[in-house]
């Protein structure tokens, strides 16, 4: 066929870093490239796929008498995101422009300021209905690690929506505060609508890390802004916590959502988050080679990336083991002490069965990705001492949810006595382990009444299970009672015992 038969397709793709391949009618692949391709064909039918993460649209090409050219705008590749960026479906400018001025104007300041909170909970651009507003965040907290409330959130946020109407902000659609508070590890505490009673709400829990100041490539010491997005849904109007996203922004900068730098930014974060919350190695092969770069590039002006980047990492069947420990050395430079961080160093020896450097490695509160605390669990049964007795990492494990990529828990029970008397654990009888009988008084100090009553649960279907397949040898120990809650040793072993009392 001669070159004036052929014709020419040309497209574009919306991000530059989705994979495009053009195939025939036989679906078989012709041609294929990062963002754009270019090639001639006969005429005929064709499909042209881009992809990027789980994320693919198609579209049906009829090649005649002219060449064909697909601009970005007629291939967008758009993903949902609480963070308010270009690039994604969810976005709304106005959105965009608060999360900016308040990143870099806090409702409350402090001078020298070294770490910066901005919360914010927005609408979906074009949904109908009442707007986000103060009331829908009436009972969330923010709390330090010891539980004593820093702030009020509902308060916050009303504070600044009078401010904000001073401005020239756009108000519709969104909450939202931002303060300058010292590096350290913060609770969000996250009211359920369906409580069981307006007297006992129960409340989700989830960890924040404000890390202290890091040593930049250039040497200079780094405030960090860390940006909390939650999406509302338009129809229950409850928050979806679970859809949470944080990102981390240098202090002075602030966060930024327009150029086309932070569009790849945020949509390789959004498919890396994926990869990792799935937890398979076949997930992290939605990854494209230039998401994983920018994950790993750009963790110094967002370390969050490099974070998740490094579990991504981890995911790979053969893990390059000096990339990611080059990743992780970064990151102790950037943001010092971070519990994440310091999982990712503990995984990183556990892995390679390296123990030089992993003495060192201690970690007292709940890491912020779901992927570095159960991490942290498993390899405490295998080696004890990385998670510190009594600190609020032990506490939490029993009480841990499936939610999303990060780590929440359930609150602790208002009455706990309350708890283990209907669970006849009060000085009256209960199930040993081996179907016998157990008496327990309060629990023991530091163990949450819910753990007790979920291994309660656990350990009577077990032996139900037992007694229905005759085996009346069935011999249980901590570790299985560990391994299946999530437990580490300690809290598993006292669990067990009280529990196992004959």
């Amino acid at each position: 066929m001669s070159n004036s038969e052929l014709r020419q397709i040309t497209a574009t793709a919306f991000p530059s870093s989705a994979e495009l391949v053009l195939r025939d009618q036989s679906l078989a692949p012709i041609e294929r490239g990062i963002g754009r391709i270019k090639t001639s064909v006969p005429a005929g039918l064709y499909v042209l796929q881009a992809q990027i993460g789980a994320r693919s649209v198609e579209k049906l090409l009829r090649v005649a008498d002219a060449d064909i050219n697909i601009k970005r705008d007629e291939l967008r590749l758009e993903i949902p995101s609480p963070t308010p960026t270009h690039g994604t479906s969810t976005l709304n400018e106005t959105h965009e422009e608060a999360a900016q001025y308040l990143s870099q104007n806090p409702w409350r300041s402090v001078d020298p300021c070294l770490g910066r909170l901005l919360l914010m909970v927005r609408d979906i651009r074009g949904v109908k209905g009442r707007a986000v507003r103060p009331e829908d965040v009436d009972g969330v907290t923010l709390t330090d690690f010891n539980g004593d409330t820093i702030l009020d959130v509902a308060q916050a946020v009303r504070q600044v929506r009078e401010d904000s109407q001073q401005q020239p902000l756009e108000t519709k659609g969104w909450i939202a505060f931002s303060a300058d508070l010292e590096p350290g590890t913060f609770v969000v505490r996250w009211p359920q609508p369906d409580s069981p009673s307006e007297s006992t709400p129960r409340f989700i829990e989830q960890p924040i890390v404000i890390p202290s100041p890091g040593s930049t490539a250039m040497g200079d010491e780094t405030p960090w802004t860390v940006c909390i997005f939650i999406h509302r849904d338009p129809a229950t109007k409850r928050l979806l916590h679970e859809s949470t996203r944080v990102h981390l922004t240098p202090l002075p900068t602030g966060f930024h959502g327009w150029n086309d730098e932070s569009i790849q930014i945020n949509l390789a974060l959004e498919s890396a988050l994926t990869a990792v919350e799935r937890g398979e190695p076949t997930a992290v092969v939605d990854l494209s080679r230039d998401d994983m770069q920018v994950l790993l590039r750009d963790k110094f002006s967002n370390p969050m990336l490099g974070i998740v980047g490094a579990h991504a990492l981890l995911l790979r069947p053969q893990v390059n083991w000096s990339t990611f420990e080059t990743v992780v050395n970064n990151l102790r430079r950037l943001v010092p002490g971070h519990p994440d961080v310091e999982a990712l160093r503990a995984i990183g020896y556990s892995r390679r069965s390296a123990d030089a450097g992993r003495s060192d490695i201690v970690i007292e509160t709940p890491p912020m990705l779901a992927a570095s605390y159960r991490s942290i669990v498993d390899q405490e049964w295998a080696e004890r001492g990385l998670i510190r007795p009594g600190s609020l990492a032990e506490k939490v494990a029993g009480r841990l949810i499936n939610c999303g990529p990060w780590t929440m828990w359930t609150a602790a029970s208002a009455s706990p006595v309350d708890d283990l008397i209907e669970l006849n654990l009060t000085g009256s009888r209960g199930h040993s382990a081996r179907g016998g009988t157990a008496r327990g008084g309060e629990p023991p100090v530091g163990i949450d009444a819910a753990v007790i009553a979920r291994a309660s649960r656990w350990l009577e279907g077990v032996r139900r299970w037992a007694e229905s397949e005759g085996s009346d040898d069935l011999e249980l120990r901590p570790e299985h009672l560990g391994h299946a809650l999530g437990l580490p040793p300690v809290t598993a072993e006292r669990v067990f015992d009280l529990l196992s009392q004959p």
